[in-house]
């Protein structure tokens, strides 16, 4: 399994990623990174292994370079109106498996807004972004890693234990099952379908909330794996987490069955 996959093109600031890349590497060992160009073995079809490896990966960081919006094939079309783009294929498999997905921002570009994207890619949107300055290329790398490690579990916390508190709201007549964090449940429905909001932000610092994101990106990557259980993407469920859940009504909207609430709170 691949820990990270870097997304990103080759006519836009090669350098850059290169030199994030073997950054990264040194400073997130023994984590696993996967950048195409360097770890596609030879011979392979590049389109189905690219694919296997967004399936497997547990981040993808999206490198937005001054010219990623734009850059336009042979057709004169921008390359992310095509279907077939492999920068889009990759982003748009990890949104829909609910894979975090992490915009890198090189050089003051600005995160491209909904209007500006693909319907398919419009979430992207609404990601939290990281910026990357050759300025302050060290430290940004460090503050990177440091996100990356909290999404992956990996990294030691400094601000003392936390606490996860999960509740499955039922949206349908009958519990699919109860869990808690780390544990599974066995789907019994032949058409279950879940959503999972995000979590109630029980923290004072920036660095707590995002822990609680990453807990809930993991969630709906374990649910993801549950064969005929339908997971909604996480960017339909944007703006519907909060103190007070109306499970029949997020259900409603968004045509599923159960509805997965929670919140993450500081344990000492």
């Amino acid at each position: 399994m691949t820990d990270v996959l870097i997304s990103y093109r080759r006519d836009d600031d090669p350098h850059a990623v290169d030199r994030l890349f073997e950054s990264l590497k040194r400073v997130l060992d023994p984590y696993r990174l996967f950048l195409d160009i360097d770890s596609i073995p030879v011979g392979v079809d590049f389109e189905e292994h690219l694919r296997q490896q967004v399936s497997s990966c547990r981040v993808l960081l999206a490198i937005l370079g001054p010219r990623w919006l734009d850059i336009r094939g042979d057709d004169g079309k921008r390359r992310l109106e095509n279907p077939a783009d492999f920068v889009r294929i990759e982003i748009e498999a990890a949104l829909d498996r609910g894979i975090p997905v992490v915009p890198v921002l090189l050089d003051n570009t600005s995160m491209p807004k909904a209007d500006q994207l693909p319907d398919s890619l419009k979430p992207l949107a609404s990601r939290q972004s990281w910026e990357l300055s050759r300025k302050r290329f060290t430290a940004d790398v460090d503050g990177l890693a440091k996100r990356i490690k909290q999404i992956l579990g990996g990294a030691a916390s400094s601000t003392g234990q936390r606490a996860a508190h999960i509740s499955v709201l039922p949206h349908g007549k009958h519990p699919l099952y109860s869990a808690a964090a780390g544990t599974s449940g066995r789907v019994t429905d032949s058409r279950p379908s879940i959503a999972v909001l995000p979590f109630r932000k029980q923290v004072a610092s920036e660095d707590e909330a995002y822990f609680g994101e990453g807990i809930v990106d993991d969630i709906i990557r374990t649910l993801s794996s549950i064969k005929d259980l339908v997971v909604i993407a996480r960017g339909s469920t944007l703006g519907m987490g909060g103190p007070r859940v109306d499970a029949r009504a997020v259900g409603r909207d968004l045509d599923v069955r159960y509805v997965l609430s929670g919140g993450v709170a500081r344990a000492g």
